[in-house]
């Protein structure tokens, strides 16, 4: 019986180290951005003070700006990579990843040369030039980086909430075994808290995943249904236009505005939940499944007792 709290414990430590990591490289990610955006918004809305060490500071303060941006893709390229290589491929994945990197390879191409011309900058440039160069990235991030680094983290945390749950799947399956084993050894009267405790967490993973699911069809309707082969056609290429239309043809959020008038503010716009609250909440179910193992492995002390 001991080795049946050890089993607990262990199973309850690996996963939620696990699924800790995951949530923590999304939230670094966020971080990085906002720490970005806040940069270039003090850089766009400084104050003109004529003061030369005020330049001199801004000038440097946009220099590693582009520096951090910089190794911020880089990151988000290796975690993409690594992440993608794990992933089964079809064509029209293959298509996706293919224009996920070509998108990634442009944005470091543009930011080489405005780390370049940023390089060039020295005492004789003005708070303006400054100013506008900032504006100018500003303006192209949103534009261009901002939409792609979520396309990659929102598939980051789809591939990480898949093997969450996965990982859950199998933990349950170790418990199960445990909870006959105790069947076995002890009535069935004292066996029943934990068969009820068992099914419950088997309905938290059934939970989990059907959330996933959901946050999966976003996500392919979203991204991948530009890239989906044409029947009867041979592989063709999508340009980043395409890709774009497409994705604004099959916006689910414009599908479901409430239509009243604006006036009326009895009935607020809705919008549908995002791939993160999806991957949010389906997270939020697998943690409940472990919950209910720690409530096991109390249950297994007091049965020793």
């Amino acid at each position: 019986m001991k080795k049946i709290i050890v089993i607990f414990f262990a199973a309850l430590l690996t996963s939620v180290t696990g699924t800790g990591s995951a949530h923590a490289q999304s939230q670094a990610a966020q971080k990085a951005l906002e720490g970005i955006k806040e940069s270039v918004d003090t850089l766009v809305n400084a104050k003109d003070k004529n003061n030369p060490n005020e330049t001199a500071f801004r000038a440097e303060t946009f220099k590693k700006v582009v520096d951090f941006s910089i190794v911020e893709l880089k990151d988000l390229k290796v975690k993409f990579l690594a992440t993608a290589a794990e992933q089964k491929t079809s064509s029209t994945i293959g298509m996706w990843r293919e224009y996920i990197l070509s998108e990634i390879n442009k944005t470091a191409t543009f930011y080489e040369t405005v780390k370049k011309k940023a390089d060039t900058i020295d005492e004789n440039v003005s708070d303006e030039e400054i100013k506008n160069n900032a504006e100018d990235f500003k303006k192209w991030r949103e534009e261009n980086f901002s939409p792609l680094a979520e396309e990659i983290n929102n598939f980051l945390l789809i591939e990480q909430q898949k093997n969450s749950i996965d990982t859950a799947e199998k933990r349950w399956e170790k418990v199960k075994n445990d909870v006959l084993k105790i069947k076995k050894s002890y009535s069935v009267k004292k066996a029943q808290p934990f068969e009820t405790l068992l099914k419950q967490a088997e309905e938290s993973n059934a939970d989990a995943k059907e959330v996933y699911m959901e946050a999966q069809d976003l996500f392919n309707k979203t991204y991948l249904s530009p890239f989906e082969e044409k029947d009867n056609a041979a592989t063709t290429t999508v340009t980043a236009t395409e890709k774009e239309n497409a994705v604004v043809a099959s916006s689910t959020k414009a599908d479901i505005k409430n239509s009243a008038d604006e006036n009326a503010s009895s009935t607020p716009t809705v919008y549908p939940p995002s791939i993160r609250d999806l991957i949010k909440d389906s997270l939020t179910n697998v943690k409940r499944t472990y919950q209910i193992f720690i409530e096991m492995s109390g249950l297994v002390r007091k049965l020793l007792m």
